[in-house]
């Protein structure tokens, strides 16, 4: 079987994740302080991720990120009605924070299984 060949490496990917994963904390800070532009933060957030699978098609395979995608529509809709679930927000926020860190530690492995 032919291995895909990636335009970034694991390091690369690993970056934008973490950079990912702060732009969500900060999505977060803006829900906290009722900023109505918060929603389009999560947005963005979700379409990046969305494209991201993609681009990188085994991530896509990931239960893990299939969660992610879910949760960051499920976020995007609270953040929109903004209805004060702040602890189930915030919960949900902290949730996908920890599915970004096992994709960032498990790269190596999901890469060579693609």
């Amino acid at each position: 079987m032919k291995k895909e060949r990636y335009y970034f490496s694991d390091v690369d990917i690993d970056e934008y994740l973490d950079f990912r994963a702060k732009k969500l904390h900060n999505a977060l800070f803006s829900y906290e302080e009722s900023n109505l532009s918060a929603f389009k933060n999560i947005h963005t957030i979700l379409l990046e991720f969305e494209s991201l699978g993609e681009y990188l098609p085994f991530l896509k395979r990931n239960s893990q990120f299939t969660s992610l995608l879910l949760t960051l529509e499920f976020l995007y809709d609270e953040f929109i009605l903004m209805d004060n679930n702040h602890e189930v927000v915030k919960r949900e926020v902290f949730k996908c924070m920890n599915i970004i860190k096992y994709l960032r530690t498990s790269l190596p492995q999901l890469m060579e299984c693609d």
